[in-house]
């Protein structure tokens, strides 16, 4: 983030957002990794939980919105930090009173949801998954997304804050480790 401040004008605004790897039911209830054929079994969670199996297994958490306000607001280059979270219907099955907007976004979700699956296929490879098993997730994922089979909501966390109007302030540490 240091280095992201370097490059900001004095009052400029950093944003930074980024869905999780786990997904809410209709009434806002953590969805489960539950064996395929049981009650309540969702593909989007079985996907999204392998991915998340497989980034921590390359590259340790790939999720790093819980260290975002701590690490924005140690440094002297930002001010005004904020944090917020937001349930993302995945698919509209919104109420028709909800607004567009809203609408907008969650069909945006699904279509974006079904594509990054599409694109996590080399690393389940990677992972050493066979590759029909892949094809498989995949389908039957893009299916359950299209027809809408269950009402799902994903978690997304945001963080904004300002640039500071100071000169630029190098970090004293190169690492995050003192942040947890």
């Amino acid at each position: 983030m240091y280095n992201i401040a370097q490059t900001m004008r004095p009052g400029a605004l950093f944003l930074v957002s980024t869905g999780t790897s786990q997904c809410l039911d209709e009434s806002g209830e953590r969805c489960e990794v539950i064996t395929e054929g049981e009650p309540g079994f969702r593909w989007i969670q079985k996907m999204f939980s392998a991915m998340h199996e497989a980034m921590c297994h390359f590259r340790g958490s790939p999720w790093p919105q819980p260290y975002w306000h701590k690490m924005a607001e140690r440094n002297p280059n930002y001010a005004d930090v904020t944090c917020q979270q937001m349930l993302l219907p995945i698919g509209n099955w919104l109420p028709t009173n909800s607004s567009v907007n809203h609408q907008y976004a969650a069909e945006l979700t699904r279509y974006n949801i079904i594509n990054l699956f599409k694109t996590l296929k080399h690393l389940f490879i990677r992972r050493e998954y066979p590759e029909v098993i892949i094809d498989h997730w995949i389908e039957e994922t893009s299916k359950e997304l299209q027809e809408l089979q269950l009402k799902t909501s994903a978690v997304w966390s945001w963080m904004w804050c300002r640039r500071t109007e100071n000169s630029w302030s190098p970090s004293p540490v190169d690492t995050a480790s003192d942040i947890q």
